[in-house]
């Protein structure tokens, strides 16, 4: 069982490691294309 969770918690790290240089690639490609105030309070969305 411990080898189980093991392999999960690396495969989670991997993934959240992939998803942050996605979006630290996706930052210094194209600056200012996404909206901060979107991303800060999405309700506001129309």
């Amino acid at each position: 069982m411990r080898h189980k969770c093991l392999v999960i918690g690396v495969l989670v790290v991997l993934f959240a490691l992939l998803g942050t240089l996605t979006l630290f690639s996706r930052k210094d490609s194209r600056p200012g294309q996404i909206p901060q105030h979107s991303l800060q309070d999405p309700l506001r969305t129309p």
